[in-house]
């Protein structure tokens, strides 16, 4: 046999080789760990959250799927509905009145504080507006 067609016999049998050996090295990685099949099923990780109140949810926080940690926030529920939630039928419209009264008394505070800090950081004395002098 001639010494080229050696040559090219050789370099043909090391590229199949090669080929092979990369084929192999790809099942062997990647390959022999998939499976597949007609007739099969997924099944996955479901848990059912229920509330122990009777609210209305606000707003929902999280996705479809979405993971969460151990205490993350999920909902969001109205407050009053909450803050009336174990109170008994017939003192419920105290409760609510009660819980109404220190609603807007803690607005009327958030005001008064936000306009007492705008003076403070404007330096105004409290009796002016911050406009010029008519």
């Amino acid at each position: 046999m001639p010494a080229q067609l050696k040559r090219r016999l050789f370099v043909v049998l090391a590229v199949l080789g090669l080929i092979a050996a990369i084929l192999f090295a790809h099942w062997l990685l990647v390959g022999r760990f998939l499976e597949s099949t007609d007739n099969a099923y997924a099944q996955g990780e479901i848990t059912r959250v229920s509330s122990q109140l009777g609210a209305r949810i606000e707003q929902v926080l999280v996705q479809d799927n979405q993971h969460v940690a151990r205490g993350e926030l999920l909902v969001m529920v109205t407050i009053s509905l909450i803050a009336t939630a174990y109170v008994l039928p017939e003192d419920a419209g105290s409760a609510s009145s009660l819980f109404n009264i220190l609603r807007n008394l803690g607005g009327a505070i958030g005001i008064a504080a936000s306009m007492l800090a705008v003076l403070l950081t404007r330096r105004l004395p409290a009796g002016t507006t911050g406009s010029a002098a008519h």
